[in-house]
């Protein structure tokens, strides 16, 4: 008769720290991320950029694919940061091809003892596009965008201080910035015809809101046309300062 004798099975329990573990994956050769194949989902289109303030958003919006515009933004959240254009590469999976494509537009020396693009010409704030404002230190596409925005339903800056009241630009960039920027000697903003303007119109400039619209216009409808600023310090509303925003874009006729 045979005999079968089964071996104690010893179960052995082992506790590692997070610490110990080790969550690398490593891809067989010739294997490609799925990640990587995830395109962007925003529209294409080339401006100049520094690697070490673009936003996500801007890195995508150059072409370069999410996964990749995430390594960039966490490379310099840890302290990273691009000394020279090639540095890009240093990026893992970066396509050389992509590199290639942005080199004209990357803001940084080809080398540590050569510069090649020219320093920055002042230019004219009231006509410039958004590409001579990416060109300047803090300034990406999204706020470029909204400088020109603004400078639209304003009517134009009468003066570069202005720049500074666009949502999302910080004081340390608008004291960078200033020195850059000028007006052009006698320019007049587009004026607001004060005695025609409906509320709507009004209230469509940034310097008065809803209210205030309201307000000049019952009182124009009381009192007769405006005949100068003079007539504003009446409505008792305003203060100097704001007053003094505003005169540049009143019109009494």
């Amino acid at each position: 008769m045979a005999v079968f004798l089964a071996a104690p099975l010893v179960l052995r329990i082992m506790w590692f720290d997070d610490d110990d573990i080790n969550y690398t994956i490593t891809e067989p050769e010739g294997v490609t991320s799925s990640t990587s194949k995830i395109k962007s989902s925003y529209k294409v289109s080339l401006f100049a950029f520094d690697p070490n303030r673009a936003s996500q958003e801007d890195l995508q919006r150059l072409g370069i694919e999410e996964f990749l515009a995430k390594r960039i933004v966490n490379y310099r959240s840890k302290g990273g940061h691009f000394s020279t254009k090639k540095d890009l590469l240093k990026i893992y999976d970066f396509p050389k091809g992509l590199y290639d494509t942005l080199y004209s537009y990357i803001l940084l020396p080809d080398s540590l003892h050569s510069h090649s693009y020219s320093k920055i010409i002042p230019f004219d704030i009231n006509t410039c596009d958004t590409s001579k404002l990416i060109a300047l230190k803090g300034i990406g596409s999204t706020l470029a965008s909204r400088i020109v925005d603004y400078r639209t339903i304003l009517g134009g800056f009468v003066t570069t201080a202005q720049v500074l009241e666009v949502y999302g630009i910080e004081p340390e960039t608008g004291k960078q910035i200033l020195p850059y920027l000028f007006i052009k000697k006698n320019f007049e903003p587009k004026k607001i015809a004060i005695n025609q303007s409906t509320v709507e119109e009004l209230s469509a400039h940034p310097y008065l809101n809803k209210k205030e619209a309201h307000v000049l216009v019952n009182y124009r409808n009381e009192h007769d046309a405006y005949q100068s600023i003079g007539d504003l310090s009446k409505v008792r509303i305003f203060t100097d300062e704001q007053l003094k925003k505003l005169t540049p874009y009143l019109e009494f006729k």
